[in-house]
């Protein structure tokens, strides 16, 4: 039964001359057949390789997006998840075939029985094969084969390895996914808040993903690659974005109203800025100053001169230079006036 593509084969070896028609043994039939199967195998791995080869990860074109799509891949229908445990199913082809289920076939699902009964015929043929092999390996003097199919299981051990659960523990890919549903978390958590959140985790959750992905073989690395690359600059985005609705919604039109016809700000204005305009928009906890604590705090390196941005998850945020500047002279305004309290004071010496 095993042989017999190998049997074939040499039926009609006679088309190639008496020479070859002369050579029936076993040795020779189960050499053919290894011969087959060598190619088989190479097709099938090459046909999975292509597979997961031809997959990535869309590219991460804003924060919304990045959060959406992070959260697919890490969530409990991950199809990162089902593809590699689909084609660790499929590539373990020593494993052998479980018992048939009777009472499946009692319900009429006669469809997943016939794939069983299939399966351990494929297993009947392969020990016979075996057998073949073993003796015509034993009269060359060479040693025993290995069993049909674990070529491919050799090919594919970083994918076996990637998804054992050993003795009930977390699999690689189980701890992987752990750190790519971080990287969801904190990214909602910036398309959520805002600047108002932590501008670190989403670095130190990205940078955690890609250490637990550069740990492993095959795709899952690219993919993982792929989505802290992304990632990194789409957060920045975000960040810009969340900081500059802050600003125009909670200070830009007072600060318009306040400075338009007022001076030193418009230098022709007729009158200056009143007290009030003034302490609300540079005093402590005035417009300017809130907007800095609540938004800016983790973003800006005060402790150099003039101030410069930090970068979020290494990214550079994206704000101009004279922007800061302006930022720093309003606090400065606020240190210079506001010295002794709520109320602005000038001391003469």
């Amino acid at each position: 039964m095993g042989l017999s593509v190998a049997e074939n084969i040499q039926k009609d070896s006679w088309v190639l001359g008496p020479k070859v028609k002369t050579d029936q043994s076993p040795a020779a039939l189960a050499a053919i057949t290894r011969d087959v199967l060598d190619l088989y195998y190479n097709d099938y791995i090459a046909k999975y390789d292509s597979l997961l080869g031809d997959i990535d990860v869309v590219p991460l074109s804003n924060l919304k997006q990045a959060v959406e799509v992070v959260n697919i891949l890490s969530g409990p229908t991950s199809p990162i998840v089902n593809i590699l445990n689909s084609v660790d199913k499929e590539t373990a082809l020593t494993a052998p075939a479980g018992p048939i289920d009777t009472q499946v076939l009692a319900t009429g699902a006669t469809n997943s029985v016939g794939k069983d009964i299939v399966s351990q015929n494929v297993s009947v043929r392969g020990r016979m094969l075996i057998a073949a092999l073993k003796a015509a390996a034993k009269a060359s003097g060479q040693p025993e084969p290995k069993p049909p199919g674990a070529y491919v299981e050799e090919r594919f051990a970083w994918l076996h390895q990637l998804v054992l659960r050993k003795d009930g523990q977390a699999s690689q890919l189980d701890n992987l996914m752990a750190a790519m549903t971080q990287v969801y978390q904190d990214m909602n958590k910036v398309a959520f808040r805002g600047s108002s959140a932590d501008p670190n985790a989403v670095s130190d959750s990205l940078a955690a993903l890609q250490q637990a992905a550069s740990q492993i073989q095959g795709p899952l690395a690219r993919w993982s690659s792929q989505i802290t690359t992304g990632g990194a600059g789409i957060t920045a985005d975000g960040t810009r974005a969340s900081i500059n609705a802050a600003w125009t919604a909670n200070v830009l039109p007072f600060c318009q109203q306040a400075t338009a016809k007022s001076y030193p700000f418009t230098r022709s204005a007729a009158a200056d800025m009143g007290m009030a305009d003034f302490t609300k928009l540079f005093g402590p906890g005035g417009l300017i100053d809130s907007f800095m604590t609540g938004n800016l705090k983790d973003l800006i390196d005060t402790t150099k001169k003039p101030w410069v941005w930090k970068q979020v998850n290494n990214a550079d945020l994206g704000i101009p230079v004279d922007v800061l500047a302006k930022l720093q002279a309003a606090s400065e305004i606020k240190d210079a006036f506001f010295a002794n309290g709520a109320a602005p004071a000038v001391n003469f010496q």
